[in-house]
């Protein structure tokens, strides 16, 4: 709808502000105030479904207060609505996100010297849009943080979401920490056997999709009794690889991820000057553990998908649950 034509909500308030009072100056405040409805109806559109239910609420109303100052026909009306709709903004501003995405699609020809392939490269500017909306709907200033693996085509998506939401591109007054690995969301090593569990069951049923989201949840649940006999070399094996530091034990991956969540959640609950935005890039087997306690996952998360963090509640695959372990 907007193309290219971003709105700096912040900014629209601000000028509105500025001379509220003159009556030469309504028509002019008018305007933003539609160019403020007119954002928010796209925002509303395309990314209502991930925006928790609280924070959807207030915008809608800031949507309808727009819409009555747009027919306001005197200052003192204009006023009063106005006040009306910047202390629905206030509250909407109170409580940022936290986003965890699995990096986008690999390039799988190692002849060519790219991190990412075509359709990765579009999946990464898609993520970097939909946190540039968010960005620019705050109606104060805003801190991104951004985190990453030690795995360089996370490290490009976070680049990336920096490069296309830095002041340069949006006019808006954004802070970014610096791009940094975070122990929650590393790589990690992977041990051969990871690689014969998974080999087994591409042969078994004959899609990988199917047989690494079948080994994935193999490995979720190693502590039960079953899983012995599906790792090569059983537990005792397990347990050896996990002391020198070659196999990843999900256990340690999900007590990590969720200090890491709860480091975030107390970032963006900070209610200050400033609206906070977190961004995790991190790789399949980091988030779905994660995951799969408090929601149950059957099948892994895919490139470029995410999970959000908002209010206390947690966003995936098109639904809104509690945060709890």
């Amino acid at each position: 709808m907007l193309g290219n034509n971003l709105v700096d909500v912040e900014k629209c308030l601000s000028s509105i502000r500025s001379r509220i009072d003159n009556p030469k100056s309504l028509d002019k405040n008018k305007g933003n105030v539609s160019m403020i409805r007119d954002f928010l109806g796209y925002y509303l559109g395309k990314h209502g479904d991930h925006i928790y239910t609280a924070k959807l609420q207030l915008l809608r109303s800031i949507y309808s207060v727009a819409g009555s100052l747009r027919k306001a026909h005197d200052v003192e009306s204009f006023k009063k609505e106005f006040s009306d709709m910047e202390s629905l903004f206030r509250k909407y501003a109170e409580c940022g996100s936290v986003y965890i995405f699995r990096h986008p699609d690999k390039n799988a020809d190692k002849t060519i010297k790219r991190l990412l392939s075509v359709f990765g490269r579009e999946q990464a500017k898609a993520a970097a849009m939909d946190i540039r909306d968010e960005i620019m709907i705050s109606p104060k200033p805003v801190k991104v943080f951004i985190w990453t693996s030690e795995i360089a085509r996370t490290q490009l998506m976070g680049r990336l979401v920096k490069w296309m939401t830095m002041p340069s591109k949006t006019g808006k007054n954004v802070i970014f920490s610096d791009i940094k690995a975070h122990d929650a969301l590393l790589f990690g090593n992977v041990s051969k056997e990871a690689y014969a569990l998974g080999e087994e069951y591409i042969n078994k049923f004959g899609d990988e999709k199917i047989a690494m989201d079948y080994a994935l949840l193999d490995w979720f649940n190693m502590r039960k009794a079953s899983f012995p006999e599906k790792f090569p070399g059983g537990k005792a094996r397990f347990s050896q690889l996990v002391n020198e530091g070659k196999y990843n034990d999900p256990a340690d991956i999900s007590r990590k991820m969720s200090r890491f969540i709860d480091e975030s959640r107390r970032i963006v609950d900070q209610n200050d000057t400033h609206y906070k935005i977190v961004v995790g890039v991190g790789h399949s087997h980091n988030i779905d553990t994660w995951l799969y306690p408090l929601i149950g996952v059957e099948e892994v998360i895919s490139p470029a998908e995410f999970a959000k963090v908002e209010m206390g509640k947690l966003y995936y695959k098109g639904g809104w649950k509690p945060l709890m372990r």
